[in-house]
């Protein structure tokens, strides 16, 4: 859009100045040539109205008409000049135009097309706006920020619980048992029941009982 948009508005503008140049050179050559021609032709329509309006100033003859050849002159002069004006604008602000980087320029490029009837600076304009809209939402989609990664849940650290003693089983106690008594080394004799404590009665000399 942009290259096309530069194209037809440079062409445009090269247009519009050397119509410039030409409507001057022309002026001039319009000015001289009904200058000369006021001065030595009949007097024209035209002519009869600019000597009515010097009717009441007594001039001489010679003098009036040179009056009315250089009105006459400067009426063309006058007309070319407006128009060599008119398209130098016209030709400055297409080759801006064709350099634009902003809407402003474009839009003044779309006015003065429509006042001269310059389609190459209407089109030329249009194309601009459109390769300018591309560019600013191109420029506006790269320079959205990325939306930051959310951040990542809190990993709760789980407190190890001190592990619970396990109640210790008491094993069930052996009862105690009575220690037994020491066998006594005394005894009795079964005999004569007389009391010994060797293996043999010392009364009646019988063995000690198993």
């Amino acid at each position: 859009m942009k290259k096309a948009s530069k194209i037809l508005l440079t062409i445009s503008g090269v247009i519009n100045i050397v119509g410039a140049i030409a409507c001057i050179i022309c002026g001039i050559v319009y000015a001289i040539m009904a200058f000369v021609a006021a001065s030595y032709l009949p007097i024209s329509d035209l002519q009869e109205a600019i000597q009515e309006m010097f009717a009441s100033a007594d001039m001489p003859e010679e003098v009036l008409r040179l009056v009315i050849a250089g009105v006459v002159a400067l009426i063309y002069f006058l007309m070319f000049g407006a128009g060599f004006v008119l398209l130098l604008v016209c030709g400055i602000v297409n080759l801006k135009g064709a350099k634009a980087k902003k809407k402003g320029i474009l839009i003044a490029n779309i006015v003065f097309g429509v006042l001269e009837e310059n389609i190459l600076a209407i089109a030329g304009a249009v194309l601009g706006i459109i390769g300018l809209n591309k560019e600013q939402n191109a420029e506006q989609a790269n320079n959205v920020p990325e939306p930051e990664p959310a951040p990542a849940p809190a990993i709760e650290e789980k407190k190890e619980e001190p592990a619970k003693a396990e109640p210790v089983k008491e094993e069930p106690k052996e009862e105690e048992k009575p220690a037994p008594a020491p066998a006594r080394k005394d005894w009795f004799c079964p005999n004569c029941g007389a009391h010994n404590e060797g293996k043999f009665c010392a009364a009646c000399g019988t063995k000690k009982p198993e």
